[in-house]
């Protein structure tokens, strides 16, 4: 240990939720827990509520920490920097709000210090209630004792490692665009039906024109409404291969920790962007063949079927999956894509049609029962050729992403105790 580093309790160096002021009925921004990602520094968006007297107050420069399970568990805490200046927020009373103490401490370091294992476990370990509600009291977090840096190292080592999070936030917000882009395309050539609208009324659709020539000029009648002339209704189920997966043997340990990723409805409901590139479980090929699971094509859409019912993926790789979640394939090649937003939009209906009398669940009767628009195959390709590029760049951005968050984690824990140095120590 580096002999200018003291021994601390956070409590000591940092306010563990300081007092702010809000007056009652206040329109102010909301941070609920569900919009914040594991592992992100950052949210990418938030509401704005009337404060009622009840929630964890911040400003900018807080650091926001889940403190109930599973979100402690999960890596749920942010870093606050998204306010106007002396503007308050507030959020879940699940947060604890952590601030530094100015000339002792630099918050962005206090953020990775709290993303470091020590520091999670040790939360972990001293939660308290009962099964399912556990939380681990803010008395716990001001008695964490680390080994406190000098505040210039702080400080180096904040910058450094949030040149790690600026790109990978920069890429992520680079993936929103993308496929933004690309879905705008989809609404507007299969939802709104823009370039048929203006084809009809003689007006230029805005589109080359080998392109422009594959949508029809005229509407006609259909069980979903009014639609291109020439495009049919057909059973989702028509165009898609419905896919279920399976759960190797819990109580056979030859069948886990393999090589073959796993994909469960945590995954999805997790995941940091459209791709899941990686897996929590994985299980071995054993286990596979053992099983009802069984591998997936690369650009397999994802849906679950329990649990947070309807949240979507696509698969990065070839993949495997549990029953908690069903997979939808092209029945014909270069597709991909455009099924990919053919299933988004639906996934209202599918909602609606869930069964179940204590949880929601998506069946197989769901899909059967759903309708979809079906333009013909050259309009349909075409889109796709479209896309194609934007989906290519996400997944790369997004493989680029997890290389660069293996990279950060290994070093921060060396970075937060002085054994890996930075040029200039």
């Amino acid at each position: 240990m580096n002999s200018n580093f003291r021994k601390v309790k956070l409590g000591e160096v940092a306010d563990i939720n300081p007092v702010r002021k809000l007056p009652k009925n206040t329109v102010a921004p909301y941070v609920p827990m569900d919009i914040i990602v594991p592992f992100n520094r950052k949210i990418n968006s938030f509401t704005f509520r009337p404060w009622k007297g009840s929630g964890q107050k911040f400003k900018n420069g807080d650091i926001l920490l889940a403190r109930i399970t599973p979100c402690l568990e999960n890596g749920k805490a942010i870093y606050v920097d998204f306010l106007s200046n002396n503007q308050i927020g507030f959020g879940s009373t699940e947060f604890i709000v952590i601030r530094e103490k100015e000339g002792i401490t630099n918050g962005l370091f206090l953020y990775y210090l709290i993303r470091t294992s020590e520091f999670r476990n040790y939360a972990i370990g001293r939660m308290e209630g009962t099964s399912g509600r556990q939380r681990v009291p803010a008395s716990a977090v001001k008695n964490y004792e680390f080994y406190l840096p000098p505040l210039n190292y702080q400080e180096k080592c904040a910058g450094f490692l949030s040149l790690f999070d600026d790109k990978i936030e920069l890429n992520q917000r680079m993936n929103q665009t993308l496929e933004e882009m690309a879905r705008t395309i989809f609404k507007s050539w299969f939802v709104d039906f823009d370039p048929v609208r203006a084809r009809a009324e003689g007006r230029d659709p805005g589109l080359p024109a080998e392109i422009a020539d594959l949508f029809p000029d005229s509407f006609e009648d259909s069980p979903l409404g009014e639609i291109p002339r020439g495009w049919r209704v057909v059973p989702i189920l028509e165009i898609a291969a419905l896919l279920s997966g399976g759960t190797p043997k819990t109580s056979v340990p030859e069948y886990w920790d393999g090589n073959v990723y796993w994909v469960t409805a945590k995954d999805v409901s997790q995941k940091r962007s459209l791709y899941i590139i990686d897996t929590d479980k994985k299980i071995t090929e054993l286990g596979l063949e053992n099983s009802s699971a069984k591998i997936l094509p690369k650009n397999t859409v994802i849906v679950t079927a329990r649990g947070t019912v309807g949240a979507y993926a696509l698969l990065g790789k070839e993949m495997a999956m549990n029953q908690t979640n069903y997979g939808l394939v092209s029945q014909r090649e270069n597709e991909e894509y455009f099924l990919f937003f053919m299933v988004v939009s639906i996934l209202d209906e599918l909602k609606r049609n869930a069964y179940g009398t204590i949880f929601d669940t998506i069946t197989t009767r769901t899909f059967q029962n759903v309708k979809v628009l079906m333009p013909p195959t050259k309009l349909t390709r075409c889109f796709n050729d479209l896309v194609s590029p934007f989906f290519e760049k996400m997944l790369n951005n997004e493989n680029e992403n997890a290389s660069l968050i293996e990279l950060r984690d290994k070093l921060l824990p060396g970075l937060m105790n002085g054994s890996v140095h930075l040029r200039g120590d």
